[in-house]
């Protein structure tokens, strides 16, 4: 029974030798801890039963000196050891890193949650959806019927634009997931920035 010994000696050497190398081995491959821990179990009880009772074992381990004996099984023992303290540092930083990351992600959705229901309560459409009616000649809810030039009338009033924030939860006339809102928003962001961009180069005092 000495050969299961060695055979103990190799695989927790090689185990640890691949782990440390391969620092993300764990995460890629989550049998690989499994089966670790599982011939680290046998050895345990393989261990647990040499200490007991090693003539059971036969000649092979029966004929060694006690020292040596302990000596053999506590060089595994280590190995075991040094294993154990590499699954457990690996596993420890991919907790980490999932609670991190569930915790960013949660921080984000209660984030994103609070600021459409900040612009909810200011919220007024494009166009005829506004309550008081249209903000100036220019101002409506289907984009094709919008002048890309601004208006006289649009220049000169002093509502502010409807500009749609550019995330899924924000208020918007158009249904969530629609075409027809991507298109709107894209089109009213893009048209209001090159509006700035011409009145900065013709105005630059402004």
């Amino acid at each position: 029974m000495r050969q299961s010994g060695v055979c103990f000696m190799n695989f927790f050497l090689l185990a640890c030798r691949f782990l440390g190398r391969f620092k993300n081995a764990i995460v890629t491959y989550p049998q690989l801890s499994q089966l670790v821990k599982c011939v680290c179990k046998s050895f345990q009880e393989w261990h647990s039963a040499i200490t007991a009772n090693p003539e059971a074992f036969g000649n092979s381990f029966k004929n060694l000196q006690p020292p040596v004996r302990e000596i053999f099984v506590s060089s595994i023992k280590e190995r075991v050891d040094r294993l154990a303290s590499i699954l457990e540092r690996e596993e420890g930083k991919y907790v980490d890193r999932k609670e991190k990351k569930d915790r960013n992600s949660s921080s984000g959705t209660n984030a994103e949650a609070a600021l459409a229901a900040a612009l909810d309560t200011t919220y007024k459409g494009p166009g005829h959806l506004r309550e008081e009616g249209p903000r100036h000649d220019n101002d409506f809810e289907d984009i094709y019927e919008i002048r890309i030039a601004p208006t006289n009338d649009e220049l000169m009033c002093r509502v502010p634009p409807f500009l749609p924030a550019n995330f899924f939860a924000a208020p918007h006339p158009a249904p969530p997931d629609s075409m027809q809102r991507l298109l709107d928003i894209q089109f009213r962001l893009l048209r209001e920035e090159l509006m700035y961009e011409c009145c900065s180069l013709f105005f630059p005092t402004l």
